[in-house]
């Protein structure tokens, strides 16, 4: 399926090119260098990226987006100066739902927006038709549920419990901590 291939191409990226701590959004030494050297910018590794997703017949595009600590992006003049690094932005299915990744995230599965994006505002590179988004995803949730199962043992007067923990989405993520995400969860109240 496509989504089968776009996470088979994501994961080869991410484990193949090691991230210089440096963001762009323009390449700073090319995808064929990026992939020889095994290192590269935010926007070597995503343009690898999308030229490898591209190569495989998926549809998608550059964006350019403005991490939450860069500062937020005018939607009425969206200069090119206020988009901090590009990302991918892939369609992966017959519906045309949208995957946003960044490669450079080691730990950030495929399809699990990179939280630094949620609610921002985001270009989408296309020739015929660029197109400004809000980058907001209801269904990647900070998901932890607890569940506690006690008995009660009169004959030596105590209580043995049972702690059965399940993570989903980001929370997930920082409890293994692979992720620099505050425990909070600021997107439960997004709506579509």
């Amino acid at each position: 399926s496509t989504e089968d291939k776009v996470r088979l191409i994501y994961n080869y990226v991410r484990k193949k090119v090691q991230w210089d701590h440096y963001y762009g959004k323009y390449s700073i030494q090319g995808v064929k260098t990026t992939l020889e050297k095994g290192v590269g910018s935010t926007a070597d590794i995503n343009l690898l990226l999308l030229n490898l997703l591209q190569q495989y017949e998926i549809t998608c595009y550059p964006l350019l987006v403005a991490d939450r600590d860069f500062g937020k992006v005018n939607v009425n003049y969206p200069f090119i100066d206020k988009f901090s690094k590009v990302v991918a932005y892939a369609l992966v299915d017959s519906s045309k739902k949208a995957w946003i990744m960044d490669a450079s995230q080691k730990e950030m599965p495929a399809n699990l927006t990179p939280y630094q994006l949620l609610n921002t505002i985001a270009l989408v590179v296309d020739k015929k038709k660029p197109i400004l988004i809000r980058i907001v995803r209801p269904g990647d949730r900070f998901q932890k549920y607890v569940t506690i199962e006690s008995t009660l043992d009169t004959d030596k007067n105590e209580i043995v419990s049972k702690v059965k923990i399940e993570r989903h989405g980001y929370a997930k993520l920082t409890e293994e901590g692979r992720a620099n995400i505050p425990f909070s969860n600021p997107i439960a109240d997004v709506n579509d």
